[in-house]
């Protein structure tokens, strides 16, 4: 049996089991032998079937033992089904923490998200967000809401007559396919909210991505009305392709590369290009520190350092020094980092840039999330904060 393994023939494996096991002298180690078998061959579900049929004793023992730690990394339905069928095999906390990870990772949820986009601190966009997230057969996901958003006009030495607040309301769908690993993953959603002149305005974004080993790439299209009262009073539509890649070259150094260009309907384009590195330092066992080094340039046909009706710049170029701290503790599923960088800058001299996210279950299955971005520049209409809650349902 254990020759047919090493040649990964499962098929004749099984078949000497099966032909052997009536008369064998000692069928209980037979059926520890083919469990493990199983075990190793990514056949967790055969592995537990047989553990549990076995009496209570060493082999036993030490088969759920290894059960309990391949569990955490099995196929989501495979971990439902072993705890539905084989409960005495898996130890209480490992249990209880693979099923209140099935319910997030498969059951429906409702939301709510804010988000504010400011020059400084004084806000230029507010938009808010309640929704209901579906998941279907397939653990897709499927999110309808509905939406409250106001575009603030700018405050300018000149007076313009399109600078004016805008107040909106609409409806938003979103789908995005259930994560795989090493395979392409895709989401979509799409938005139409009117002012208070009942004008409709339109927003659309998809998003790919695909992870292997070391590397993540993704890209994201957007179309969706400038950000700014003044844009939206004047119906200018921005454009926006995103492309990102992240290389993690070893356990310390990590490098990215980013591009993003916009076109705006009022024939304006802009692009920038971005790149990052990072050396990731250990400091304990659930946090690290990441400095870097950060350099971008951008290039546009327009000049509009003054924000109106939105910021754009023909030519910028900035470079700079940055550090971050991470923590992550698996247990209570708390994640949260801090940031900060100076750079000098063609636009304005230097600036600084302050970062923080956070992720934490407020409750088992009501979810807290917030990030914040924040720049010193004036007129840049770029910082942004972010907060979000999600309770996940008792039933699918």
């Amino acid at each position: 049996m254990l020759w047919y393994y090493e040649l990964q023939d499962l098929e004749n494996v099984e078949k000497v089991y099966n032909e052997s096991i009536t008369t064998a002298e000692n069928p209980d180690e037979l059926t520890a032998t083919l469990a493990e078998i199983y075990l190793y061959s990514n056949k967790l579900y055969n592995s537990a079937k047989l553990t549990a049929s076995l009496p209570s004793g060493k082999a036993q023992t030490d088969l759920k033992e290894k059960i309990n730690k391949e569990i955490i990394y099995a196929e989501s339905d495979v971990q439902q089904k072993i705890i539905e069928d084989f409960p005495e095999l898996i130890d209480e906390e490992i249990s209880e923490k693979l099923q209140r990870k099935l319910r997030v990772d498969e059951n429906d949820f409702i939301e709510s998200n804010s988000n504010m986009v400011a020059d400084r601190l004084r806000a230029t966009s507010l938009g808010n967000k309640i929704a209901y997230g579906i998941r279907d057969k397939n653990l897709n996901t499927h999110t309808f809401g509905l939406t409250q958003y106001k575009a603030f006009s700018l405050q300018l030495n000149e007076n313009f007559p399109d600078n004016t607040d805008q107040n909106l309301y609409g409806i938003e769908y979103s789908f995005k396919r259930k994560e795989r690993n090493q395979k392409l993953n895709y989401s979509a959603s799409t938005r139409i909210e009117f002012n208070e002149a009942s004008k409709a305005f339109y927003h659309a974004q998809a998003n790919i991505s695909f992870a292997k080993d070391s590397l993540f790439s993704s890209a994201q299209l957007l179309f969706r009305p400038a950000i700014t009262g003044p844009a939206y009073s004047l119906g200018i539509y921005q454009t926006q392709l995103t492309i990102y890649e992240e290389l993690q070259l070893n356990k310390h150094w990590r490098g990215i590369l980013s591009l993003e260009s916009n076109y705006y309907s009022d024939d304006v384009l802009d692009g920038l290009l971005l790149t990052n590195l990072g050396y990731k330092i250990k400091i304990r066992e659930k946090s690290s520190l990441l400095p870097y080094t950060e350099i971008s340039g951008m290039l546009g046909n327009t000049n509009r350092e003054n924000g109106y009706p939105y910021w754009t710049i023909n030519e910028r170029l900035y470079g700079g020094l940055g550090i971050e701290y991470a923590y992550i503790d698996p247990k209570s599923e708390l994640k949260f980092s801090l940031g900060a960088a100076t750079f000098l800058d063609t636009f304005s001299d230097s600036f600084q840039r302050y970062q923080g996210e956070i992720n934490y279950p407020v409750l088992p299955y009501f979810y807290l999330t917030g990030n914040a971005e924040f720049y010193t520049l004036k007129n840049f209409y770029s910082n942004n904060f972010q907060l979000g809650l999600r309770y996940y349902l008792n039933s699918k």
